[in-house]
């Protein structure tokens, strides 16, 4: 069946297109047809050929409407860690679907190459010290607790890593909400940590219109867990803040929700990541959370990462 399916393709500098989406036997065999190379990483084929001779092919073979296409206005290029990122400007790429099961032909011809959207590098902000002590004044906090807000408001993209107990939930609610200045703010968290985060938020501004697990144009604060991310995407362009809890969730580059939440970041200016455990087995699990947040280190790509940090 292939109502309802949806494809991505999104054009590279170098020639011929990346095809990712809803998996179909059909599209499979179109794209080997045309040579394509299977990346089992990123559930994707490269594909020869224009975006726009992919699509007739796809059209004329299973029956696709137009509608079910979505191609890049914004060529990219791939990274030498297998990245893809865009030519002229920041876009997102979104890898969702399943992959076919690989056959002996396809492992043969597949890469290993991981496709994440290219996130804004960090910047520091316009605030001082003196003005993020004066916004703090209404507020009750921990003696510690000062630093690590700063520490979120003077960047535009932070890792709060405090250990359980320090209350790193408060302080991303009062970092967030004096940061976004009355714009949606995007919280992403576990499901069973969704009410809490309200409560939290409700503590620190109760007048917050909170929505959860759904986009509401007039809500300040939207919760969503790690499952649903997929389904914010298209709103990512609408928040002035991402706050990521428990981070270390999006270690796994090919894991659904940590493209999603690339493709999220991509186009949202700050992003504040907290997670007391941010390494949990490897120094190499620390790469991808720097990727997200923007840091210069996590712009290397990961063999050279893991050949300069990783013991």
């Amino acid at each position: 069946f292939t109502w309802g399916m949806k494809l991505r393709l999104a054009p590279l500098a170098e020639g011929g297109v990346i095809l990712s989406g809803d998996f179909h036997p059909g599209a499979v065999a179109i794209a080997k047809r045309m040579r394509g190379v299977y990346l089992s990483a990123g559930k994707a084929w490269r594909v020869q050929g224009t975006a726009e001779l992919v699509r007739s092919n796809l059209i004329l073979e299973l029956g696709l409407a137009e509608d079910q296409f979505e191609i890049l206005d914004t060529l990219q290029e791939l990274l030498a860690d297998g990245s893809v990122s865009p030519v002229r400007e920041v876009t997102s790429i979104s890898l969702g679907g399943y992959s076919p099961e690989p056959t002996k032909s396809e492992e043969e011809v597949s890469d290993s190459g991981i496709y994440l959207a290219s996130v804004p590098s960090i910047k520091n902000t316009e605030l001082t010290n003196a003005e993020i002590d004066k916004a703090l004044e209404s507020f009750s906090l921990m003696d510690h607790q000062p630093g690590g807000i700063r520490h979120l408001l003077q960047r535009t993209s932070a890792l709060l890593a405090d250990d359980m107990g320090l209350g790193k939930t408060r302080q991303a609610v009062i970092a967030a909400g004096t940061r976004a200045q009355g714009k949606p703010v995007l919280v992403i968290v576990l499901n069973s940590l969704i009410i809490n985060w309200q409560r939290e938020i409700l503590m620190v501004f109760p007048q917050a219109q909170i929505a959860l697990q759904t986009f509401d144009a007039q809500a300040s604060w939207i919760i969503v867990n790690y499952e649903r991310l997929g389904d914010f995407v298209k709103h990512a362009s609408s928040f002035a803040v991402m706050v990521i809890d428990e981070a270390h969730r999006l270690k796994e580059p090919t894991a659904a929700w940590t493209r999603h939440g690339f493709d999220i970041a991509a186009q949202v200016q700050n992003r504040y990541l907290l997670t007391g455990t941010p390494v949990l087995n490897r120094e190499a699990e620390l790469h991808t959370l720097l990727r997200l947040s923007g840091h210069p280190i996590g712009q290397l790509p990961l063999n050279e990462f893991c050949e300069r940090f990783a013991g």
